[in-house]
């Protein structure tokens, strides 16, 4: 059985031409597979000084690595008629209706040099003129006459010998044999040159038959994505509403629900409304995040111990204690706050509660947001349970991809919604060997070159998270072609950042890669191990890659 492109044909083909179907079943069925058919193929010609762009259409592309190569015109009909005085051509189908049609052998001559010219466009064969290439690997030219088994009336005309003709017997009886014919009809007189045409041949599916993907790199799928994300839904425009109308509330939301949003928001509704507000979290870099989205002097917006240091007067690095802080908080006279909002509230401690409930004034506003499936801090939450709890269980950061990866990590009650685009599938990559941080890098680097030089991502796009402690990591030693900002506080310009899930936790990033889970901790608690894996994953917006070490189960 011929190899042939495409290898079936489609139904509407074989309905309404009749005759190109018939000659595509004989040639699949009655040639071996050493010979190479491409059907309906389509050429183009650039202009160029001597002649116009051009574009044509060849029926089949017959290819053989010892005969050469057949460029055929189908011409269906049970009668064809040729009028000399117009040099014109008529077909007569089944049904007894005339249509004029081309002059099948200037098509398929046509053709011929326009499969010559294009043969150029080969990498490996752009030192051949056609000239040469015509001389060097045998190409010809025919038309089959499907339907019809003679000529009945007159002759040919002389450019139309019956050399290149087939008729309905040759496609239904020994194809192959007349196929052989017509090549050695146009190689008498050649010197072929054997190695040549074979290795055109292979290099044939090049250009008729070549495998290829269309593809948008990564920046284009996230301007899309980010198009389609919005700030504020309705649903939580509502919740601030809600909130307006109730002096504390528990807030709970799942990854990406837009929790953090909400909290900004509302600090903003409350200062305008001139109450003295505080916004605060546990961790650094959300701290930091934080403090930028403000200017208002009725608002403070930071993490808990800068909080802390900037009203005690304390050095930031020299933390104490929460039983020491409170007991200094309690016995300075300190500036209070009208409104506190506590954005990951699950993370802070009862003392740490305590002391802010301790700073908020009398009949003040307090408001808690919360996930409890983000408890890689702390084991408990100290929430209180007898204030109104409002919840947010739709994912509105994540694509979808990431949100049903994100999903299979999550143990609340509540059932998860996702809201927005669909995005790319998450990438889970083949394991490294836990005890070779430089097969690590090796796989990291490739990544990252990937991302930055085809992905068409900045530096800054990209987040490394890993399970484990800063000085556990091995990534505190690595290094890459581009700029990079490691386990830093600061956000630096134009780097990728690496840093701990735990650091990172309240944060996003366009493109996450999350690597070493197999921190000690997370190992010896398989709750913990699926809250990392639930924190770390939902961190990405636009899309996660996982690369996990060989000594965890993951699939």
């Amino acid at each position: 059985m011929a190899i042939m492109y495409p290898d079936n044909l489609p139904l509407d083909i074989e309905k309404y031409l009749r005759g190109e179907a018939k000659v595509f079943e004989a040639l699949k069925a009655q040639l071996d597979n050493t010979w190479i058919v491409y059907h309906n193929v389509s050429w183009h010609q650039s202009s160029n000084t001597q002649s116009k762009q051009r574009d044509g259409e060849i029926d089949f592309i017959i290819s053989h690595p010892d005969y050469g190569f057949l460029v055929l015109e189908v011409k269906g009909g049970f009668q064809i008629v040729y009028h000399p005085e117009n040099d014109s051509w008529v077909s007569i189908n089944d049904g007894m209706e005339a249509y004029d049609i081309k002059n099948p052998y200037d098509q398929a001559r046509k053709n011929k040099y326009a499969f010559l010219n294009n043969l150029g466009t080969i990498k490996d064969l752009s030192n051949y003129s056609s000239e040469i290439l015509e001389e060097a690997i045998n190409v010809g030219y025919g038309v089959i006459f499907p339907d019809v088994s003679r000529v009945s009336t007159g002759s040919l005309p002389t450019y139309a010998n019956l050399d290149m003709t087939l008729f309905t017997h040759d496609v239904e009886n020994n194809l192959s044999r007349k196929l052989i014919r017509v090549y050695e009809y146009y190689s008498k007189g050649k010197s072929v040159n054997k190695s040549l045409m074979s290795r055109v041949h292979t290099l044939l599916r090049e250009i008729l038959a070549p495998t290829f993907v269309l593809d948008r790199s990564l920046k284009y799928w996230i301007k899309e994505e980010q198009e389609r994300i919005l700030q504020l839904t309705d649903t939580q425009f509502r919740f601030i509403n809600m909130i307006q109308m109730l002096k504390q509330a528990s807030v709970y939301g799942c990854a990406g629900s837009g929790k953090t949003l909400i909290a900004v928001k509302k600090t903003t509704l409350c200062a305008e409304s001139g109450l003295k507000t505080l916004l605060v979290c546990y961790n650094n870099i959300l701290g930091q995040h934080l403090k930028s989205y403000f200017s208002n002097p009725l608002i403070t917006a930071d993490n808990f111990h800068s909080v802390l240091d900037d009203l005690l007067h304390l050095a930031p690095d020299n933390h104490l204690d929460d039983n020491a802080l409170q007991e200094l908080v309690c016995s300075t006279d300190l500036p209070m706050y009208d409104c506190i909002i506590i954005d990951e509230a699950q993370d802070f401690t009862f003392i740490q509660i305590e002391i802010l409930k301790y700073l908020l004034k009398e009949d003040g506003l307090i408001y808690y947001f919360w996930d409890s499936n983000q408890k890689i801090i702390r084991n408990e939450d100290y929430i209180p349970k007898n204030i109104p709890c409002l919840t947010l269980t739709t994912n509105l950061r994540n694509t979808e991809h990431i949100f049903n990866e994100v999903k299979t990590h999550y143990s609340q009650a509540y059932a998860l919604d996702h809201q927005g685009p669909s995005g790319r599938d998450v990438e889970k990559l083949e394991p490294y060997k836990h005890d070779d941080p430089h097969e690590l890098y090796l796989k990291l680097r490739k990544i990252i070159n990937k991302l930055i030089t085809i992905e068409m991502l900045k530096p800054e796009d990209i987040v490394i998270l890993t399970f484990k402690a800063t000085k556990k990591s091995c990534l505190i030693d690595f290094t890459c072609d581009y700029p990079m900002n490691i386990f830093g506080d600061e956000p630096k310009p134009q780097a990728i950042k690496i840093d701990s899930v735990r650091r990172f936790k309240g944060m996003e990033s366009k493109v996450v890669i999350v690597t070493e889970m197999d921190d000690d901790l997370s190992m010896q608690k398989p709750e913990l191990f699926e809250d990392m894996c639930y924190v770390s994953f939902s961190r990405a917006v636009h899309h996660l890659i996982i690369l996990p070490p060989d000594n965890i189960s993951f699939k």
